[in-house]
């Protein structure tokens, strides 16, 4: 959930973020929206990400105990073919929309940060925080594409690090992101997160991660 400001008026919008290695966030957004001509009146903003909430025992559903982070930023254009490539690799169904001319990226940069993991569970994170937790490494986005087509050797070991992940034999499985601290598994049209062992700071040393991931016990998240 995307909000924005203008003219003084407060507007909240569904969008679909890609996440960024540096804690950012990459948006596809149409000129023809009201919160894209919000943001070109002010590109301040907030990121609302919504979690699942746990399953209720023996009563219904809690929506206080879903997990939730609000993210206080802003919003800019950014053309960067690495953005765009990671983007639509973590969301394919948007290729098309991406091609239309009235269609842009835009990259949101988080200032502040808001964790509700439950009820009567919430913590706030400084920019100073939240720059500690990013780990940055220079030119991760930049270098992701070729980390990637390194990893393509590995394609068996990934196809069974998948099956274990599913308890079932897997044809086919691809590493869409990768960031510091894990990457995104798409197995069919089943997505997953993968935890490295430790920090990847460097991403084009990203097979013998891999390799010691088929080694590890994993469980997909539910």
């Amino acid at each position: 959930m995307l909000a924005t400001l203008a003219d003084g008026t407060p507007e909240a919008s569904l969008v679909t973020p890609g996440c960024l290695p540096d804690l950012g966030f990459a948006l596809l957004l149409s000129r023809l929206s009201r919160h894209t001509s919000a943001l070109q009146q002010t590109p301040r903003c907030s990121l609302l990400l919504v979690g699942s909430a746990p399953p209720p025992e023996g009563g219904p559903p809690n929506p206080q105990t879903t997990p939730r982070l609000s993210l206080r930023g802003h919003a800019i254009p950014d053309p960067d073919p690495a953005l765009r490539r990671r983007y639509l690799a973590i969301h394919p169904y948007a290729t098309p929309y991406a091609g239309f001319t009235d269609f842009l990226f835009y990259r949101f940069v988080p200032e502040a940060a808001r964790l509700v993991a439950g009820f009567g569970l919430a913590r706030s994170f400084t920019p100073e925080a939240l720059l500690g937790a990013a780990r940055p490494v220079p030119d991760f986005l930049a270098r992701e594409a070729a980390a990637l087509a390194q990893a393509a050797p590995l394609r068996a070991t990934i196809a069974a690090v998948a099956a274990r992940l599913l308890g079932r034999p897997v044809d086919e499985a691809h590493l869409v992101a990768i960031d510091p601290d894990g990457a995104d598994l798409i197995i069919g049209t089943a997505r997953t997160r993968l935890d490295w062992d430790q920090p990847l700071t460097d991403p084009t040393d990203l097979n013998p991660y891999i390799s010691r991931l088929a080694d590890q016990p994993c469980v997909i998240p539910p």
